[in-house]
């Protein structure tokens, strides 16, 4: 069988030819898909990239203690199947980005860079998922009065929670920052921060923090770089129909929560993503509707797991 399939890394064969220093660029797969593949050609096409990074997780952990094994982290996350060309342009640009911050930040440092198990994601289908990947240094938000923040300056502990917002007018955004500013204390005993990322409307951030209170920290992102730089860039679309989604409403409104002007950004997607203090995303959340935010227990869950590996 071609070894382009079976084993499309073969770290095991440079050992084999006296290799003892390795360096391996891996092209990463589809770890997040929003759906399952379609048709027999796009599913066969991802269970074979599951296997080939089942296969390298596999080597590097086998080989890692033997060689000087440099891997160069994949880019993650890609939501674009296998079977589409069309979008090879910017996977490019975002590998480039992804491995030049990954280089400034020391590359492989002389110790291995592994992919491991826990990098693979086993469901077609992510909307929770751990991952390891470098958000870039020079990235900036702004406050709801327009100063100017690195996103480098919100990790000022081990751990840095941050919901992304539809828009800061979204009652089920609303609804969700609320638990996160009633579970902010407890976070920050463990030395966690908490954040909320919009993408315009200034005057509803300072709507939500001086007139009901909001204590996590609100930020403006108007380009969506921020939002871009952790995967969560992907527009609702048709998904804004979705029941779930004004069921989501109905709920907020029975808190007593009121709707918002509409802005531009509510095509946008919610989303959390954990970063940890070398400002690399670690966790993320993917909404796929109208207040599809984790359950705040699957949130402590994925910081105390967290906490323990760091």
């Amino acid at each position: 069988m071609d070894g382009g399939v079976v084993d499309n890394t073969p770290i095991s064969h440079a050992v084999e030819l006296g290799a003892d220093e390795i360096w391996v660029v891996a092209t990463g797969y589809a770890c997040a898909l929003d759906r399952p593949p379609r048709g027999a050609l796009g599913v066969a096409l991802h269970a074979a990239t599951l296997a080939i990074h089942q296969r390298l997780a596999l080597d590097v952990h086998r080989y890692a203690g033997a060689v000087d094994l440099r891997v160069v982290p994949p880019l993650c996350p890609i939501s674009v199947p296998p079977t589409d060309f069309g979008q090879a342009d910017d996977l490019i640009r975002r590998a480039r980005d992804h491995t030049r911050v990954w280089l400034e930040r020391g590359g492989p440092g002389g110790s291995v860079t592994a992919i491991t198990e826990r990098d693979l994601v086993t469901s077609t289908v992510t909307t929770m998922s751990y991952t390891a990947f470098p958000v870039p240094a020079d990235l900036t938000v702004s406050t709801p009065e327009g100063e100017s923040v690195p996103v480098s300056s919100l990790v000022t502990g081990r751990l840095l929670v941050v919901q992304f917002v539809r828009y800061f007018g979204c009652l089920p955004c609303q609804d969700w920052l609320m638990q996160l500013d009633q579970l902010a204390p407890s976070l920050s005993e463990h030395g966690i921060s908490v954040a909320a990322i919009g993408g315009s409307a200034d005057y509803q951030a300072r709507w939500l923090r001086d007139e009901q209170g909001v204590g996590v920290p609100l930020f403006l992102d108007p380009d969506h770089q921020f939002r871009r730089a952790v995967g969560l860039d992907k527009r609702l679309g048709l998904k804004l129909l979705d029941p779930r989604g004004a069921a989501a409403y109905t709920r907020s409104l029975k808190k007593g929560l009121r709707p918002q002007h509409i802005t531009r950004d509510t095509v946008q997607a919610p989303g959390v993503v954990i970063l940890d203090r070398h400002h690399n995303v670690c966790w993320q959340y993917r909404g796929h509707r109208i207040g599809d935010y984790p359950a705040m227990h699957e949130l402590e869950q994925a910081v105390h797991k967290l906490v323990m590996m760091t």
